[in-house]
């Protein structure tokens, strides 16, 4: 086999991506995921602050209430906290998973597949792992994530610095400056790294697809392959084209009175086939919505066998010609139903 025919340059044919995709392979985002989460959580936190804040309030009163003793404070403090996590932790969570799971669909699809899950030698591996962590897409991971952790770090630290001398002085101004600075401060250093991820996410979301698309790219191998086994053999679409030109050629009688087998929708359109030995099935009579009854009954009344598949029986009579062989990838549906 030559270098050339294994050499992966082919963009991926939408029957690979639908063969990944049943497998559990999708361009994937961690970014979003991250943006999702913390921008969920800042919106839910703005919309219930005083929810919970009234809560936070009730927990630190009863810590630091000194009439209560060590065990009521306890049993007050789970009340508590079962009411702050049935009330705002657990919903939040849920809100986090539907989020995702819809900007997951509508970044990659439905994708549903327990493949990822089976266990298989390639996973426990040293070298395959060792391989993993050098591969393309994960060093350009680790490049995006020292970068952010790095723009996050000096984000907080200008901020910082920027209120700097104000917080010097907090002595002087007291406890209203303090609450005061730290809000502006906070609120600040949410923006900019809400603004930061946010395009984050979308350059991700750019380079994850170029790198699923380019590591699915086929071979002109594969592409022989996968032509093979969706479409036929050459070997074999040659004799359907003979077949085909043999029937043109010998004017082989067409019509119903040659049909043996029907194949319908039951309402729109219907198709009649001649099927003989070692022959491929032939196109010899279609039927609207004009005339479906009348060759339906027609079928019924010489015994002809009569399938009901609307898929094939459409497909046959938008693509053939009285008098043309069916497609190869029909054959084993319509000599399995003639059986």
């Amino acid at each position: 086999m030559s270098d050339d025919s294994q050499e992966k340059s082919f963009e991926a044919t939408d029957h690979k991506l639908d063969k990944a995709r049943e497998k559990g392979q999708a361009p994937k985002s961690k970014e979003v995921s991250n943006f999702v989460v913390i921008s969920c959580l800042l919106v839910y936190v703005f919309i219930f602050y005083a929810s919970l804040n009234e809560k936070l309030a009730e927990f630190v009163n009863i810590a630091a209430d000194a009439k209560y003793s060590f065990l009521i404070k306890s049993e007050s403090f789970l009340v508590v906290l079962s009411d702050i996590f049935w009330s705002f932790i657990f919903p939040l969570y849920v809100l986090i998973i539907l989020v995702n799971l819809i900007v997951s669909i509508g970044f990659s699809g439905f994708v549903f597949s327990f493949e990822p899950l089976k266990p298989k030698v390639k996973k426990i591996n040293p070298v395959e792992n060792l391989k993993n962590i050098f591969k393309k897409k994960n060093l350009i991971e680790f490049i995006f994530n020292f970068i952010k952790t790095m723009l996050v770090a000096s984000i907080v630290t200008y901020i910082v610095m920027k209120y700097i001398n104000d917080a010097l002085n907090i002595v002087e101004c007291g406890k209203n400056c303090f609450w005061y600075l730290l809000q502006e401060s906070l609120k600040e250093i949410i923006i900019a790294i809400v603004l930061m991820l946010a395009f984050y996410m979308v350059v991700d979301l750019i380079v994850q697809k170029k790198l699923f698309l380019k590591e699915m790219k086929m071979s002109q191998y594969e592409l022989k392959q996968e032509t093979k086994d969706t479409q036929g053999s050459p070997e074999a679409k040659s004799e359907i084209r003979r077949q085909g030109n043999e029937l043109l050629n010998y004017g082989e009688v067409l019509g119903l009175s040659s049909a043996n087998f029907v194949i319908t929708d039951n309402n729109g359109v219907a198709v009649a086939l001649s099927i003989k030995q070692d022959k491929m099935p032939v196109v010899v009579g279609k039927a609207d919505k004009s005339s479906i009854k009348n060759i339906l009954a027609y079928g019924r009344s010489k015994n002809m066998k009569i399938v009901n598949n609307a898929k094939i029986a459409k497909e046959l009579f938008d693509n053939l010609k009285i008098g043309e062989p069916i497609p190869v990838s029909y054959l084993t549906s319509i000599v399995g139903y003639n059986e």
